[in-house]
């Protein structure tokens, strides 16, 4: 039974946008970064996905130089190097639980669909909303 009381329990979604949804993967995880790195390493990059996350938190930071981590996932999956970026970064803990998902918005993730709680009142999911749209990635969404 999963319990939404705990910590970080992300799922991933990967359904096609547009035309009929794709293979639906299904990813249980314990560690942000563990699941930046599913993503770039099983997620076809130049699809856009869905991701449902169920956090108590919408990790939806703002980071500095969310653009040059980006472009580094980018470049190393058309080099063929995805496996050595990897495992420089995860030894390195480049990615962490306040940068994992800024950087894959808007692509390869579209859409976050966030469960912050079992239950939320109109009023809490309102102030919810209000906070992730203040803390997303300000350039992207100009």
């Amino acid at each position: 039974m999963l319990r939404f009381g705990t910590p970080l329990l992300p799922f991933l979604l990967g359904l096609a946008w547009g035309g009929s949804p794709g293979p639906l993967p299904v990813y249980i995880e314990d560690s942000h970064a563990g699941t930046f790195y599913w993503i770039v390493q099983n997620l076809p990059l130049n699809r856009e996905h869905q991701l449902a996350l169920i956090d108590a938190h919408s990790d939806a930071s703002e980071i500095l130089h969310s653009d040059s981590i980006r472009q580094e996932v980018l470049r190393a999956t058309t080099e063929g190097k995805m496996e050595e970026l990897v495992a420089a970064w995860r030894a390195q803990g480049q990615i962490q639980c306040f940068n994992w998902i800024e950087p894959l918005i808007p692509n390869p993730i579209s859409k976050v669909w966030w469960t912050p709680a079992e239950t939320l009142t109109a009023s809490e999911a309102a102030l919810k909303r209000r906070e992730v749209g203040r803390e997303i990635n300000a350039h992207e969404a100009a």
